[in-house]
C-alpha cells in the first residue's frame, strides 16, 4: 500500500505521461472547447482581471483562452518565479504572449521589468495541474508553488485540465489547496458542491 506522497508521485508520472500522449489535433480541440467554456463561464463573467498560466509539458493549452478573455476586455496576469516572495511566485500583467520570456523552469513568464501586482487585486486564477478530483483536490509538480500561493487567497480558483485528468479521488494533505471549479473540454465541475 502506497502512502500519500508515494501515490502522488505515481500519479504525477502516469498523468504527465498521458498528457504527453495527447495527439496534436485533440490538444487543439480540447483547448478550443475549454476557451469557449471559459468565455461563457458564469463565475468569471463579471470579472475584468484574471490570473492564468502559459501551458508547458503537455498542459492544456491556454493561448486561445488568453485571446478570448482579452477580447472581452479582461486584464490577464501571469506568474513568474520569485524566490524572494513568500509563495515563490508573483503575478504581472501580460497583454501580448510574445513579450513573455522563459523563467527558471523553462515556463514563459512576464519579464522582470514588468511591475508585479498584489494577488488581492486578482479575483480569479486559472490553475494548471497534473491530476484533479471532483472534490477539487489537485496534484501539481510537487514544488508547492501554487499551494503556498493559494493559502488565504479569497478569490475564485479554477483548475484547467483534460477530462481524463479528473479522477474520482486523489490523495491530499493538509497543505494542499482545493479548487472551486474545474473546467475541462467536456464539463464544468463545481467542486464546492462535491466537498463534504
Amino acid at each position: 500500500m502506497l502512502n500519500c506522497a508515494e501515490e502522488k508521485s505515481r500519479l504525477r508520472v502516469e498523468y504527465a505521461r498521458r498528457r504527453q500522449q495527447v495527439a496534436l489535433r485533440e490538444q487543439e480541440l480540447a483547448a478550443a472547447k475549454v476557451a469557449e467554456r471559459l468565455s461563457n463561464f458564469p463565475p468569471l463573467a463579471a470579472m475584468d482581471q484574471i490570473g492564468m498560466y502559459w501551458a508547458v509539458r503537455g498542459e492544456l493549452a491556454t493561448g486561445e483562452s488568453f485571446f478570448l478573455l482579452r477580447s472581452r476586455g479582461c486584464k490577464l496576469y501571469f506568474p513568474r518565479v520569485r524566490d524572494s516572495e513568500p509563495a515563490g511566485l508573483e503575478f504581472a500583467e501580460v497583454d501580448d504572449p510574445k513579450k513573455m520570456v522563459p523563467g527558471p523552469y523553462g515556463i514563459l513568464e512576464p519579464p522582470s521589468s514588468d511591475s508585479a501586482v498584489h494577488l488581492e487585486r486578482i479575483p480569479a486564477l486559472l490553475i494548471p495541474g497534473i491530476a484533479f478530483d471532483e472534490q477539487g483536490h489537485r496534484i501539481g509538480w510537487g514544488k508547492g508553488y501554487y499551494d503556498k500561493l493559494l493559502q488565504g487567497f479569497p478569490g475564485t480558483k479554477v483548475g484547467l485540465a483534460y477530462d481524463f485528468q479528473v479522477l474520482n479521488s486523489i490523495p491530499c494533505s493538509e497543505t494542499d489547496q482545493s479548487m472551486d471549479f474545474i473546467v475541462t473540454e467536456r464539463r464544468m465541475i463545481e467542486c464546492r458542491s462535491q466537498q463534504a
